[in-house]
């Protein structure tokens, strides 16, 4: 009796540990449509498949084409009969082919996952265990088995299943005459290998792939997708795979790139951190007061999915996504404060969107929209974040807005090993001066500090910066003590609707790119000067500036890269400016990508990559090449008129963005897809 309660016991826990990886690895959340035959499907945010998709035309694959112990198995019709093609060939040269697993469900895959736990628990134990199972067997929504146009196939001159890792071992010596003659004909049927051999150690996981070698697993693509694969690959000489190519034919791969075979070691074992970067947000028209839960109107009514839908696109693969929250988040009808002339408010609803299914984690609160509805608002915002990152699944960070200790002291975040800082600070007096003393924090009430703050007591002058900036120097004492690798700043100063450049009080040159034609005086240029100097003093590696709602200049000094200005990212409580008939610097938004290595103990800064957007004020998208790069060439020139001994200028790429390589810097793997050397 004894004996059998044991067992139930061990069955009841190895069921339980079943269900549990089910619950963690088996979440529904992909987007990606798996309907074309080159749908991109990988572990990279935004390329999962729903639970819900299922290919509209599979067919069940006849018995004679099987080796599963006669179990039914299911292709996408076309692909089915290109199999059929590919394998009568096959047999004029006495190659015999047949399918182990074709078509796979959202839920068979979940299966397969979790099985390889128990498969190889007794040869791997914990995250070498995690990573091993991640190298060999997709994720749910993220298996190609999903698309029905996959299949794994057995090689008889080896045996009836697919063995670990002995078929490695045998193809890899071109020793299987069945592998041999397909990578020879299976690109004129339409079919391709999705994970080829990585060029050191067929145990090594390919890094764009992000799976091992697997020789069996074939996909079809289509005949002249097929045939382009083919003969790229024997132009590089190597086998590039499914992935490469579908970057490739997006611009996000070039081919000097993959001449240069991002395999190599050392590029593969650099640690890297990439952080990707928006302006303001705000989910709602300004001064509205009744707010809907599914979505917000502009002109029409617009779901939070349809805003989001190519900012998940955007920042997907990135460790980290900024982006300042220009408005109080609330579900509640409460006052506005007396002589606030654009309120501002968000639905926690449409916060929640944006956090977790744009994947933006790093979220600045200081800024002059988080009193707009008094202390009321102050509140109702931190009450909403707090439960947004207690029920998400992704860690999020928020800084800015609480009380004097946190928002003095930095967030402290560690990741992969790497530990970062990050704070927040903003200006209040945009509307009334007097605002930037109101809405302090102190040990026990929540506030925000600011940036104009002088150490006397009193605020900064137009043209005249304070002697001492009394909470900006505390915020960066703070944050310059910090034992953190990478230190961050988020920055809410400036004029609206004006371009930053250096020399004091030198007027507008650019008047004929004005909508009214007319010279502005820069008089906020000696202030911004002194802030940004004095972080810079003060040896922050990233500070990030927002407020003006257009973009502004970008600075590196070979330790801080300072952006002046990200300008809007999805601002409905502002104008349309993509719709012509405003400056050039109004006309679109930018999100920058920062990629940095890990090397000899600290983080270098190795690349920026800039995307500038359209549609900001609705649903941000990316705007085409030609476009792109006329804002491009804007940037640079306002990069050397404002920094002309250090300059940054960017490069356009093929896919509307444009990147800066730091030179004589070690690259990660993600930083050479954009700066191959």
């Amino acid at each position: 009796m004894k004996t059998i309660f044991i067992v139930l016991l061990v069955l009841l826990n190895t069921q339980s540990a079943q269900a549990q990886r089910n619950n963690t690895y088996c979440l529904d959340s992909g987007e990606q449509n798996g309907d074309t035959f080159l749908a991109e499907v990988s572990k990279e945010e935004g390329h999962q498949l729903p639970r819900s998709f299922k290919p509209h035309d599979l067919t069940t694959i006849p018995s004679e084409y099987v080796s599963n112990n006669g179990g039914s198995e299911q292709l996408r019709k076309p692909v089915l009969d290109a199999f059929i093609s590919l394998i009568t060939e096959a047999k004029k040269v006495n190659i015999t082919l047949k399918i182990y697993s074709a078509y796979r469900s959202f839920d068979q895959q979940c299966t397969t996952y979790s099985s390889k736990f128990n498969k190889f628990k007794n040869k791997y134990s914990g995250e070498a265990l995690q990573k091993y199972v991640d190298s060999i067997s997709a994720r749910p929504g993220r298996s190609e088995h999903q698309l029905g146009s996959t299949f794994d196939l057995v090689y008889p001159s080896i045996g009836k299943k697919l063995v670990y890792p002995d078929i490695n071992n045998r193809c890899s010596q071109n020793k299987c005459a069945e592998y041999e003659w397909l990578l020879a004909n299976a690109h004129k049927f339409g079919f391709v290998m999705s994970f080829p051999r990585h060029p050191d150690s067929v145990q090594d996981m390919n890094p764009v792939t992000q799976y091992i070698f697997e020789p069996w697993h074939w996909r079809y693509v289509g005949l002249d997708d097929a045939t382009e694969i083919h003969q790229l690959s024997e132009k590089l000489g190597r086998r590039i795979s499914v992935i490469e190519f579908i970057k490739y034919k997006k611009g996000e791969l070039n081919l000097s790139f993959l001449i240069k075979e991002i395999y190599r070691k050392p590029a593969a074992e650099i640690k890297e951190l990439v952080i990707g970067m928006g302006g303001d947000v705000s989910l709602s028209r300004a001064g509205t007061q009744k707010l809907e839960a599914t979505g917000a109107v502009y002109n029409s009514f617009t779901t939070w999915d349809q805003m989001t839908l190519n900012l998940k696109k955007i920042t997907a693969g990135n460790d980290f996504n900024f982006l300042n929250l220009e408005s109080v988040v609330t579900d509640q009808l409460i006052p506005v404060i007396a002589g606030k002339k654009w309120p501002q408010k968000s639905h926690p609803e449409g916060v929640k969107n944006l956090l977790e299914k744009a994947n933006f984690n790093l979220i600045s609160l200081a800024n002059n929209h988080a009193y707009d509805y008094d202390q009321a608002g102050i509140e109702e915002t931190l009450k909403h974040l707090k439960k947004i990152k207690e029920n998400s699944k992704n860690k999020i960070y928020t800084a800015g807005l609480g009380t004097s200790d946190e928002t003095s002291y930095p967030a402290i975040i560690e990741h992969n090993g790497l530990r970062i800082a990050f704070n927040a600070i903003g200006m209040k007096g945009d509307d009334l001066p007097f605002w930037e003393k109101s809405w302090r924090p102190d040990q026990s009430v929540n506030g925000m500090l600011s940036i104009r703050q002088c150490a006397n007591g009193k605020l900064e002058g137009s043209m005249k910066p304070c002697d001492k900036y009394s909470d900006l120097e505390n915020i960066l004492e703070n944050l310059s003590k910090a034992d953190a690798d990478l230190k961050i700043l988020s920055v809410h100063e400036g004029n609206e609707l004006t371009v930053y450049l250096p020399n004091g009080s030198q007027p507008d040159s650019d008047a004929d790119q004005t909508k009214d034609k007319k010279q502005r005086q820069r008089s906020e240029n000696r202030n911004i000067e002194a802030k940004y100097n004095l972080i810079k003093k003060y040896n922050i590696d990233l500070v990030i500036g927002h407020h003006s709602h257009n973009v502004r200049p970008i600075d590196f000094n070979e330790k801080t890269l300072a952006f002046y200005g990200l300008g809007n990212l999805l601002f409905l409580g502002g104008q349309n400016y993509t719709n012509g008939g405003f400056p050039v610097w109004n006309q679109f938004g930018l999100f920058a990508k920062t990629y940095y290595s890990f090397i000899e103990g600290k983080l270098e800064l190795s690349a920026v990559q800039i995307v500038p957007l359209k549609n900001n004020h609705l649903e941000p998208s990316y705007w085409n090449q030609e476009k792109s790069e006329s804002f491009v060439k804007y940037i640079n020139l306002i990069n050397e008129k404002s920094f002309p001994d250090r300059k940054i200028q960017f490069k356009m790429l093929g896919n509307a963005t444009a990147v800066f390589c730091r030179d004589g810097i070690k690259k990660g793997t993600k930083a050479l897809a954009v700066c191959p050397e």
